[in-house]
């Protein structure tokens, strides 16, 4: 069955701040963050539930790049271990595309790739993970403990 052809399944509401970025990325207003915060959506493995959820997002052409913050705390990129069709808001733009979450030691190069992107377009966030200028060692126990979500928009 695909992403079209599924029944609305009851799911948990989402925390009251994700609600409320979903309602702002989706209004009018929505160039207030949209330039780095988009909505993202995927469908469970085993029983297509759609999970939408505001992330932050990295734009690279017809690549997105997510960077997923505490990781071990989050399930919604499980979803994505195989490559998988998802849903994202993008500048409030409706867009297609196909995403697969990377762990390190299953894909190191894209997970590199993924987070000297990210580093590029948020230089705090270099800071805040633990990275520091020049220091490749940082970089690489980092890029050990997050996972990377890159998604190919095909619309």
């Amino acid at each position: 069955m695909d992403a079209v052809e599924r029944a609305p399944v009851a799911q948990k509401r989402p925390p009251l701040l994700n609600r409320a970025m979903s309602r702002i990325i989706r209004s009018p207003v929505s160039g207030l963050v949209d330039r780095g915060v988009m909505l993202v959506t995927v469908y469970g493995r085993r029983s297509g539930t759609p999970y939408t959820l505001p992330v932050q997002y990295m734009k690279d052409g017809d690549v997105v790049w997510v960077l997923v913050g505490d990781s071990e705390q989050k399930t919604w990129w499980r979803n994505l271990r195989d490559e998988a069709p998802v849903e994202v808001v993008l500048r409030h733009r409706v867009r297609h595309g196909r995403g697969r979450a990377h762990t390190f030691d299953q894909h190191p190069e894209t997970v590199e790739e993924g987070l000297h992107r990210y580093r590029e377009r948020f230089r705090g966030m270099a800071r805040a993970l633990g990275i520091r200028a020049g220091d490749e060692q940082s970089f690489t126990r980092v890029a050990a403990r997050v996972v990377v979500v890159r998604i190919l928009l095909e619309d």
